[in-house]
């Protein structure tokens, strides 16, 4: 009888251990690991006129917040910014000067233990910069880069407007190229280059993020347009650009009064022809008639003892 008594709970012993080992070995599970979350698309705000960084956020991960990361030196990127889950994921920096230079970024990811995921690929935001050539204005920019090369952009949409709120689709080129001219210019415009992304993404507010812009570039500084009129330091001209007549207000000095008395009125095309001369011109205005004139951008220059340059534009 003690024998049996023995095996018994010798047997049922055993059968604990076992059970239990089993438990533990069922409810042992690793956690899973954060995927790297990736960025949707770069874009310059419209009200802020910075750069802003959308992405999209994965529910199903234990994820607390998004760090948003810029590069500062080549390969070298720091963090700028941290933002919560549970709002919009977005991000501005407000320290960015889309204007005058393009933007690399990156983001990760961060769960509950502090723990954070390897950097996103990177996306570079788009910059503009204008030229004049005669009445033509040339658009160059740099291309918009997704490093994972899943978004390669088909084309470019060149953006138009008379005021730097008010843009419409003017054209558009394809993907591999970055310029465009805008030929026959000759009042101010405001530009901008867009991309579309296909299918586009959601931050969590109302809009879907499809485009992302360039900043914005006017071309006053090319045609010389300002609130006086005057295209020159030297030459004052009001109106211009004209339809019909111009008034060119003849640069005074006193040598020139006081020597010769009258100048020579000499106006010719981008190409570098005479296409109009006058000769003994006094007083201090002349007044310019469109006569035969294409529309166009012009050269003027008045020759007395000194000589005065400008530049005039006939609608």
């Amino acid at each position: 009888m003690y024998i049996r008594k023995k095996i018994f709970w010798l047997l049922l012993f055993s059968n604990i251990f076992f059970i239990t080992k089993a438990q533990f070995t069922i409810n042992v599970e690793q956690p899973p690991a954060l995927s790297t979350p990736e960025i949707c698309v770069v874009t310059v705000d419209d009200v802020t006129g910075k750069n802003k960084i959308i992405w999209e956020h994965n529910p199903t991960e234990g994820i607390i917040s998004y760090t948003i990361y810029k590069e500062v030196f080549t390969n070298i990127f720091d963090s700028i910014g941290n933002v919560p889950v549970g709002g919009l994921t977005e991000f501005i920096d407000i320290n960015s000067s889309p204007a005058s230079q393009s933007s690399v970024y990156k983001i990760a990811s961060i769960d509950s233990c502090g723990v954070e995921t390897v950097l996103s690929y990177y996306h570079k935001t788009i910059i503009l910069t204008l030229g004049m050539v005669g009445p033509t204005i040339s658009l160059d920019w740099g291309f918009y880069e997704d490093e994972s090369n899943d978004f390669i952009p088909s084309q470019y949409l060149i953006y138009r407007g008379t005021d730097p709120d008010n843009f419409i689709k003017y054209d558009s080129v394809p993907g591999s190229q970055h310029y465009f001219n805008d030929e026959n210019i000759f009042q101010i415009y405001y530009y901008k280059v867009g991309i579309e992304k296909p299918g586009g993404c959601s931050s969590g507010s109302k809009t879907n993020y499809t485009l992302s812009f360039s900043n914005k570039k006017d071309n006053a500084a090319f045609v010389g347009i300002n609130t006086s009129s005057k295209l020159s330091d030297n030459i004052p001209i009001f109106p211009n650009p004209f339809t019909e007549t111009t008034i060119i207000y003849i640069p005074v000095t006193s040598t020139l009064r006081q020597t010769q008395g009258s100048v020579t009125v000499c106006i010719t095309d981008i190409s570098g022809k005479i296409v109009l001369e006058k000769e003994d011109i006094t007083g201090s205005t002349y007044e310019l008639k469109r006569g035969t004139l294409k529309s166009g951008v012009y050269f003027i220059e008045i020759t007395g003892d000194k000589i005065s340059r400008g530049k005039l534009i006939v609608q």
